[in-house]
C-alpha cells in the first residue's frame, strides 16, 4: 500500500541510487530483528524524482475511480464531504503530492520518492521493507479479497499495515533524540 507522508515532499531530484542501496540493506537487516523473520531475497528499492514516482501512484489510483466516487457520492449525501468538492480529484491530488513510498506485492517493486538520506525517508523505508519481508514469507498479493462482501479485505489490510506500523514505530522509538527531532519538523 502507499504509505502516505505527513505532509508535501520536498523533493524535486531522485535520490543518490548507491546510497538508497546501502541504505535499504542496513534496514532490511533491522526489520529482520524487529519482525523475527528473514528476507529469502534482497529487496531492491529505487528511489525516483517527483514526476516518476506520482505516475504509477496516481495511474493505480485512477483503477479505482468509479468506486471512489460512489464513496464520494456517499460521503456528500452524508454530510462529511461538502457538495461542492469534487471528492475523487480532492483525494488523487492528496495521494499525488502525500504519498512518498509503496511496495507492491505483485510486482514486488519497493518505490520510494527521492528525498534524500533523511530521518523520515528511513522511516518509510521500514515500513515498506516489513510490506516486501511479509510478502515474502505470506503472500501479500490476495487479489480474491477485492471481491469479499464480509469485511475480509479490511481485516487483511488491518493486519498488514499493524505490522508495518509496529515495526515503524519501534524504528522510530530507536532513533537518536536529532533524528527524532527532525522527523517532527
Amino acid at each position: 500500500r502507499p504509505r502516505a507522508g505527513s505532509g508535501p515532499s520536498t523533493s524535486t531530484g531522485p535520490a543518490d541510487p548507491e546510497a538508497i542501496r546501502q541504505r535499504a540493506v542496513e534496514l532490511q537487516r533491522y526489520v529482520e530483528r524487529e519482525r523475527g523473520l528473514t528476507f529469502k531475497q534482497p529487496v531492491e528499492v529505487q528511489g525516483l524524482d517527483d514526476a516518476a514516482f506520482k505516475a504509477p501512484v496516481l495511474q493505480e489510483f485512477d483503477k479505482e475511480r468509479a468506486s471512489l466516487e460512489r464513496q464520494g457520492r456517499l460521503l456528500q449525501a452524508a454530510g462529511l464531504v461538502p457538495a461542492d468538492v469534487d471528492a475523487v480529484e480532492a483525494q488523487r491530488q492528496l495521494l499525488g503530492e502525500g504519498v512518498l513510498g509503496f511496495y507492491d506485492p505483485v510486482t514486488k517493486a519497493l518505490v520510494v520518492r527521492g528525498t534524500g538520506d533523511t530521518p523520515f525517508l528511513r522511516e518509510i523505508m521500514v515500513h515498506e521493507l516489513t510490506h516486501a519481508l511479509d510478502d515474502q514469507h505470506f503472500d501479500l498479493n490476495r487479489p480474491q479479497l477485492a471481491d469479499k462482501k464480509d469485511g475480509s479485505d479490511w481485516g487483511f489490510l488491518a493486519l498488514t499495515e499493524g505490522s508495518a506500523r509496529r515495526v515503524e514505530y519501534a524504528y522510530v522509538d530507536q532513533m537518536s533524540e536529532a533524528d527524532r527531532q527532525q522527523l517532527q519538523q
